[in-house]
């Protein structure tokens, strides 16, 4: 196999991991389940970060 042909298959790999990948993420958006537990995540995370950022705020004062 020749250098162009390495680079190729390499990005045809890359190209198949991402279609994979969009694929899996597509069939998740429309699972009721997935997207209520990645949206209490994300609430979660929000809510940490508020929280500690008042707190640090309260502490500098």
């Amino acid at each position: 196999m020749v250098k162009t042909d390495i680079k190729k298959s390499s990005v045809q790999a890359g190209e198949t991991i991402a279609s994979a990948r969009v694929l899996e993420l597509r069939r998740k958006i429309h699972d009721n389940g997935y997207m209520d537990s990645a949206i209490q995540r994300i609430a979660q995370v929000i809510s940490n970060r508020l929280v500690d950022n008042s707190v640090q705020r309260f502490i500098h004062r």
